[in-house]
């Protein structure tokens, strides 16, 4: 087996790693290069996978959709001191009731227009012209139950990017002319205490009811946390199910995954997807869900009365087996068919749907070293900046599952709220004094360091409007 490897992103420049200590919730800044300098993906096999040279060079991800790879812990190393890797194959989950993709509550959301005309000169310009980019920022949740399945927040960081890495080879099946990628912003691992919005059947802790969609609904409102969110994704450890309060009996274990339809950009932008731990068998699940979010029917189904000029799915056959069937097995196709594509176009065009439009900046002029001392931020000042409104303070050092110091160029900034109480963990930006006992040192690449002679910078001339 040969791979064509090539570097891939997933993750935003710097995404959020959060989890909770008790009553405190942890929020670690980490840069995506961190993480991702080991990331690489195969387009043509559908694989993606981490590469590293710990203790010999290792491989481990996915093969497509059914195979895995990872070293052997039994095979002994080659005469040239190489690991021995194995390639396994894992079972398909199939189901027959993948989800129940309810439309949103949000009344507002229902689209006064009764027209179903689909914009096919819109349409046929962008496959003319330039391509239609669409970027959704994901915020992941981590529920207590996936959370033990790892050793650590940086196992769980690794894993679910690869595991983004190849859920974007699936939106690559989209019509060329239609570019989505998705960017994990933010992970957030939860623990029994603060999973408030998940709901489970009585005396069973080993299921989690589908009513837990909307707790989660109502959970995200008005927390900053989620504000800049384009799409919120529950991944469960659990199994997603219906309690019969009658019966006293959960009922369709099948389902896999649930999120509403055209919930992107809205109120109603989360879903939920079953998963195991470095086991990448929840990759399928997400994409259907993340498309539901994104406008996409079942294939098959009409169009949704709230996403105004969908087209619907209803010329494309439910059997054929692509991602949103409302189905899936083995003999599946892990590709979007034409309608997901025209329902995703509607959906962007759709004037509700505003949270694609941003873009980052980048600015330069060269600097001198007194400039450069001038500019210096404390980390007092970083934590009031980033935290305004709250009485906050940043910490010297922090020793917990892991230690934290300014010396080693980490912001910890502490307040309270109430019962519950804080930390937000950052990496140091450049030019930040990191020892107060000699004022040279400034944080430069996360490092302690004397500031270099020859910094230079890009130039920028302001411009008047």
């Amino acid at each position: 087996l040969v791979l064509n490897l090539q570097r891939t992103s997933v993750f935003s420049d710097t995404f959020q790693l959060s989890s909770f200590d008790g009553d405190t919730m942890l929020t670690r800044n980490v840069r995506s290069e961190a993480i991702e300098k080991n990331l690489y993906h195969d387009t043509q096999r559908g694989a993606a996978v981490i590469v590293s040279d710990t203790d010999g060079l290792r491989v481990e991800g996915m093969i497509g959709d059914r195979l895995r790879i990872s070293p052997s812990n039994t095979a002994e190393r080659s005469a040239a001191g190489h690991l021995a890797h194995e390639i396994f194959e894992i079972e398909i989950q199939s189901s027959e009731e993948i989800d129940i993709s309810p439309e949103p509550p949000n009344g507002h959301l229902v689209s006064t227009s009764t027209s179903k005309h689909f914009d096919i000169t819109a349409m046929e310009r962008a496959r003319r012209g330039i391509k239609v980019i669409i970027t959704p920022e994901v915020h992941l949740l981590i529920d207590s139950a996936l959370t033990k399945q790892f050793n650590n927040t940086e196992s769980i960081a690794s894993y679910y990017a690869v595991f983004a890495a190849f859920l974007n080879l699936k939106f690559k099946t989209l019509e060329e002319w239609l570019d989505v990628q998705l960017v994990i912003t933010k992970i957030t691992t939860y623990s029994e205490t603060s999973e408030t919005f998940v709901k489970k059947p009585p005396r069973n802790q080993s299921v989690i009811l589908t009513d837990s969609l909307k707790e989660l609904m109502d959970f995200i409102k008005n927390k900053n946390e989620f504000t800049t969110d384009d799409l919120v994704v529950l991944l469960t450890g659990r199994d997603i199910a219906v309690y019969n309060s009658e019966s006293q009996k959960v009922e369709s274990q099948g389902t896999l995954g649930y999120a509403y339809v055209g919930g992107a950009c809205r109120e109603s932008r989360v879903g939920m997807v079953e998963d195991k731990a470095n086991m990448f068998i929840g990759t399928h699940t997400f994409a259907h869900e993340v498309g539901h979010l994104l406008g996409m029917s079942h294939d098959g189904d009409i169009a949704p009365d709230h996403i105004k000029n969908s087209p619907g799915a209803t010329k494309c056959d439910p059997s054929d087996g692509y991602i949103m069937a409302p189905s899936y097995d083995v003999h599946s196709y892990h590709l979007f068919s034409v309608c997901s594509t025209e329902q995703l176009f509607a959906f962007r065009m759709d004037p509700h749907t505003t949270c694609f439009n941003n873009a980052p900046k980048r600015h330069n002029k060269p600097l001198k070293d007194q400039e450069i001392r001038d500019k210096a931020v404390s980390a007092q000042t970083f934590c009031e900046l980033k935290h305004p409104g709250k009485n906050v303070t940043y910490l010297q050092s922090y020793n917990g599952s892991q230690y934290y110091a300014l010396m080693r160029c980490d912001i910890i900034c502490s307040w309270s709220d109430g019962k519950l109480s804080y930390l937000s963990f950052y990496d140091a930006p450049d030019n930040t004094p990191c020892y107060e006992e000699d004022k040279s040192l400034v944080c430069i690449n996360k490092d302690c360091s004397v500031i270099p002679t020859d910094l230079k910078t890009f130039t920028a001339i302001p411009k008047e409007a």
